[in-house]
């Protein structure tokens, strides 16, 4: 296959993720001890909504400390990746990865926003991780896509014990199904109850567990369709 560079950025999750813990939960403290000082409740309800959707308001901004930018080059043997840093333009890392090295990868777009996520398995036990940012993007070319692509192409030049495998993502597993069908019981059980005993009424719960029922199905189809992109 001919050669392709994507130009893409990485976030360390890790990281991001301790700092809005600790963004959280200290703020929401500094504001009940605010709240506490000046008797006001109403003080401690709008600061816990500031520190709350804060990060959802100015995501760019959270986002970039923890930010790199990243340079990916694919090839019909190998994908490397340099990682960028976005203040002094100087490269940080370098890794390359060939074909032949790894045995699985797993790999996912996100439904809440414009990331995705790569996991390889390398032969040796080693795993590498990556979260890219700015992916379906008008005019962007998606990493997962991509990577897919090339290995695809890989596969289709080796035997069957020495090909590439796809790992599901949780909600594609076969743990989950079978959590699914158990749902699936419970859900038909309560609603056989309620018209038995209660047939002109339909209690909250059990519309929020159908809700929820519902939103599980979508992910389990979602992370099926996005496992079968990888084979």
């Amino acid at each position: 296959m001919e050669q392709l560079q994507i130009e893409t950025v990485v976030i360390n999750n890790k990281n991001y993720f301790t700092f809005l813990l600790i963004f959280f939960f200290g703020g929401s403290l500094l504001f009940l001890l605010l709240a506490i000082k000046l008797s006001s409740f109403i003080v401690l309800g709008i600061g816990i909504f500031t520190i709350f959707f804060s990060p959802l308001i100015f995501q760019r901004a959270f986002r970039e400390r923890f930010s790199k930018n990243a340079v990916l080059r694919f090839d019909s043997n190998q994908f490397s990746v340099d990682l960028i840093s976005r203040k002094t333009g100087v490269l940080d890392t370098h890794d390359d990865f060939k074909f032949e090295e790894i045995s699985s990868f797993k790999a996912s777009d996100s439904a809440k926003d414009d990331s995705a996520f790569v996991k390889l398995f390398l032969k040796d036990g080693r795993t590498a991780y990556y979260t890219f940012l700015g992916q379906g993007e008008e005019n962007g070319k998606d990493v997962i896509e991509v990577l897919a692509k090339f290995i695809k192409a890989y596969n289709e030049t080796q035997q069957k014990g020495k090909k590439i495998t796809p790992v599901p993502v949780l909600m594609a597993t076969k743990k989950v199904k079978y959590y699914i069908v158990g749902l699936t019981l419970l859900l038909i059980i309560a609603v056989i109850v309620q018209l038995i005993y209660h047939p002109k009424s339909i209690p909250i719960s059990l519309l929020s567990g159908a809700s929820l029922y519902l939103l599980i199905l979508l992910q389990r189809k979602r992370g099926l369709e996005q496992l079968n992109r990888m084979k």
